[in-house]
């Protein structure tokens, strides 16, 4: 059992000396079976919240009236929620009516997928009760029970599916897979902040080619936000969600900053993208040069060579990191004057003229014409009258 599940044993066994049952359920459950590490730890018990409250002194309520306590033990919290039974789904995601109940087989065949249909007690075992394991050795993805089902009461686990084959790697069974085509449709009914949530899981994950590709064949990506033209995509060496964002975008042709707002994705993460793109672009035109890895910066020179190699239109092996060190300056902030020296220095008043010189002057220090010395800066803007003296 992971050090992860032993810090959490002391809420399984108080649960358990209150005459209740109590389990680890879900992905923490799968990816121990898996040797992934394990990050949060779900716990299933027949207590009610309100019996769960009187058993634990420090408790958030969070989503109660679904039956989900928060237990803070020990400076950590873990999700504690009451075996239940759902009605209908009236919106594709929510339940109308739920009860709670005390049988843990009929609150596992409320779940998703087989491999996180599985539950563990104190004790280390597993209770399997729909060949979640099984699936988990043969690398398989199906839905508990009736797929159509599932993904009708919620629709977002079409997506879900998908993102568990770019993180396991694993295959989705025939049924799942073509009961999501049949459902597609219902993807409309989810959040756009729910389905980037999954998205951007994908595009960070270690098979995300293949997640993608499953988007295509199943037809999601018509009913995806800017997605239409996807087809398949490499990804090569890039890493981080911005880079993974920048090679969709560069092969979907499409302007990072309307199609990202429309993703509801960070300003930061949408500037990021737009930087490395718009570095791609000038460098597969015009090629490196000492100008543009300045204005890049070495993360953004680095992350545009990735995305380049990628797209299979790197100019060559450009030595980024040694040339960025060989730059004379690196960033504008350790120019050797500031647009106060300007002021100062000048009979004219403040304006854009400020801006405009202290950029010359920095093209002049990149192309070795000029040392990034005060004075030197200073006798240079006079010659090229650059400011008028006082």
């Amino acid at each position: 059992m992971k050090q992860e599940f032993i810090k959490a044993l002391p809420i399984l066994k108080k649960l358990e000396a209150a005459g209740y049952e109590a389990y680890f359920v879900g992905g923490a459950v799968r990816d121990q079976y898996l040797s992934r590490p394990v990050n949060d730890v779900d716990i299933a018990t027949s207590a009610t919240p309100a019996e769960v409250k009187v058993i634990f002194r420090k408790t958030i309520d969070v989503g109660i009236e679904h039956g989900t306590v928060v237990v803070l033990f020990e400076d950590n919290h873990y999700e504690v929620t009451t075996f239940r039974s759902e009605s209908e789904y009236v919106d594709f995601r929510h339940p109308s009516k739920v009860s709670f109940i005390r049988n843990l087989r009929e609150d596992m065949a409320r779940r998703d997928f087989t491999i996180n249909a599985l539950a563990m007690d104190s004790d280390g075992k597993i209770y399997d009760y729909f060949s979640g394991q099984a699936d988990l050795e043969n690398r398989c993805i199906r839905a508990v029970n009736d797929p159509i089902e599932r993904f009708n009461e919620d629709a977002l686990r079409m997506l879900r599916a998908i993102r568990f084959e770019g993180q396991l790697g694993f295959d989705i069974e025939e049924a799942t897979k073509a009961a999501i085509a049949s459902c597609v449709d219902n993807i409309r009914h989810v959040s756009q902040e729910r389905i980037t949530t999954e998205i951007e899981k994908i595009l960070v994950s270690s098979c995300t080619e293949k997640a993608l590709e499953a988007i295509v064949a199943t037809k999601l990506h018509l009913y995806l936000a800017g997605l239409t033209g996807l087809s398949s995509v490499s990804f090569g060496d890039t890493v981080s969600l911005a880079e993974r964002w920048s090679v969709l975008l560069l092969h979907l042709e499409a302007e990072p900053v309307s199609f990202l707002q429309e993703w509801r994705c960070s300003n930061e993460l949408t500037r990021t993208v737009q930087s490395i793109m718009r570095t791609v672009g000038a460098v597969e035109g015009f090629g490196w040069s000492d100008h543009r890895l300045f204005e890049a910066g070495i993360t953004t020179a680095k992350s545009a060579e990735k995305v380049m190699l990628a797209r299979g239109t790197s100019v060559g092996s450009y030595p980024v990191d040694k040339a960025f060190q060989a730059l004379p300056i690196k960033e504008a902030s350790a120019l050797a004057v500031s647009g106060r020296d300007l002021i100062k220095w000048s009979a004219i008043a403040a304006g854009p003229w400020i801006g405009e010189a202290l950029t010359l002057a920095i093209q002049a220090i990149l192309a070795r014409q000029l040392e990034n010395e005060k004075e030197q800066i200073k006798a240079w803007l006079i010659q090229n009258k650059l400011i008028q003296v006082k």
